[in-house]
């Protein structure tokens, strides 16, 4: 079974990074602490475990081994390589929700490597109006984007504040929020006020909440 450290330096290699790049962005002075760290000759707190997987793109539990263990435990097969990105506040499936600070990550959650890039990031939906397909507590994953294809669900700032996640329809004149919730009218904006609505992103995937 390999250790941590030969795991770090595998994830590494993968990600074709040098020690001298990952000490850097680990906030080492040089390359040899993590020479030691992969030679397993430096302990490892939390903290920094979390930091060398956050650095790496990927998981504390593959830096100490524990995917391994329940992969065999449940014979999971794997999927493929992932990366990890952030969580930013939450967004509002119902009658809108401020979307927190750009700056503040409440987290971060593994997605798949072609997803493992700035453009992506993932939200908490707050609210039931795009149920089933998107439920209160639901993480969903955005690609930004300035516009979305009318009939995309994508994430939406009306006056700068308020967030949304919906379906959206729309022509030169007119934008209509819908939910798939059929308890929640949609929500029109007409004329000067399309000029209120600002596209965040599309949303890619959901996460269900367990």
């Amino acid at each position: 079974m390999e250790t941590i450290g030969e795991r770090i330096r595998l994830r590494r290699e993968q990600l074709e990074l040098s020690q001298e790049e990952l000490a850097k962005a680990l906030g080492y002075k040089s390359r040899s602490s993590i020479n030691k760290i992969e030679l397993g000759l430096q302990k490892l707190t939390q903290s920094k475990i979390l930091s060398i997987a956050e650095a790496l793109q990927t998981t504390p539990d593959y830096i100490m081994g524990w995917d391994d263990a329940i992969s065999r435990a449940f014979n999971v097969i794997p999927v493929g390589k992932q990366g990890m990105r952030p969580i930013y506040g939450s967004i509002s499936a119902g009658l809108g929700e401020f979307v927190e600070g750009d700056n503040e990550i409440l987290g971060w959650e593994p997605v798949e490597e072609k997803y493992a890039n700035d453009e992506y990031f993932y939200l908490r939906v707050v609210g039931d109006s795009m149920s089933p397909k998107i439920d209160d507590g639901d993480l969903i994953l955005i690609h930004k984007q300035s516009s979305v294809d009318s009939g995309d669900i994508g994430a939406f700032l009306v006056d700068g504040d308020e967030g949304y996640v919906k379906r959206v329809k729309y022509d030169t004149d007119y934008i209509t929020f819908i939910s798939l919730n059929p308890a929640y009218a949609p929500i029109t904006f007409v004329g000067a006020d399309v000029q209120r609505v600002r596209v965040v992103g599309k949303v890619i995937k959901v996460v269900k909440n367990l």
